[in-house]
């Protein structure tokens, strides 16, 4: 079943780990995906969805910086028509903010 046909998606922290299987997922399941991560493996994931029959990109960056990420949505936007799903699995170790203020 493809239940993602015809989607468009960001992957980040795609190179490898939970990342790299959720974008190959994404993939077998219909949805175009842009692979994001920080080192050339990001690419091995883009191939290895294409060798499969899928449609991705790779995106060589760091999700953790605000510019890059408007740069990830635009460039989806600009390759495969659209965006549907942003799935934000990078880490950034010793990068962390606070998200939300409780009392």
């Amino acid at each position: 079943m493809r239940r993602l046909e015809g989607r468009r998606a960001v992957v980040t922290g795609g190179g490898s780990g939970i990342g790299r299987a959720s974008a190959i997922r994404f993939a077998s399941e219909g949805a175009s995906v842009l692979v994001v991560g920080r080192s050339g493996n990001t690419e091995e994931t883009a191939a290895t969805i294409r060798r499969e029959g899928g449609i991705a990109s790779a995106l060589i960056t760091d999700a953790a910086v605000e510019e890059n990420v408007a740069a990830m949505v635009g460039r989806c936007v600009s390759e495969f028509g659209g965006l549907e799903i942003f799935f934000a699995i990078s880490a950034s170790p010793g990068r962390t903010r606070r998200c939300l203020n409780r009392r």
